[in-house]
């Protein structure tokens, strides 16, 4: 596949993906393009087009304004997913580590459940963890 076909089909998940994201945060473009601190004009290009988004940084901030997971962002850029090994050995720190599962979990549930608010879903899946660490270890 040329470097040419690479990018348009990266151009019709991003657009795919913006539109989707945003629609599930129900904001609208103006909204959106406010908060990116770009033009509503560019914001559409983006949205419309998939193009002219070529600067990793304006990436990065679309992908946290419309609230990308980094499962989400891997599979949008096309990259293979970390395995559990390759994650557990880059993070060594066991702090991390719940926190990249807890993620996942987050992830998982905003999926299967997208009506639910995300505060309330932060809230349950607190609760959770709770929950689940008074419980003892099975073996």
């Amino acid at each position: 596949m040329s470097n040419k076909d690479l990018e348009q089909e990266f151009q019709e998940r991003l657009k795919k993906e913006l539109r989707k994201h945003r629609l599930k945060q129900k904001l609208s473009q103006k909204a959106v393009a406010d908060a990116l601190m770009v033009s509503e004009t560019t914001y559409y290009r983006w949205e419309k087009y998939g193009q002219c988004l070529t600067d990793i940084f304006s990436l990065l901030n679309v992908f946290r304004v419309l609230d990308f997971s980094t499962v989400e962002i891997i599979d949008l850029l096309g990259l293979a997913p970390l395995t559990l090994g390759e994650i557990e050995a880059v993070y060594q720190d066991e702090d991390i580590l719940k926190s990249i599962k807890g993620n996942a979990i987050y992830s998982a549930m905003r999926e299967k459940c997208p009506d639910i608010d995300g505060f309330y879903l932060r809230k349950l899946l607190v609760l959770l963890s709770e929950e689940n660490f008074k419980r003892p270890e099975r073996k």
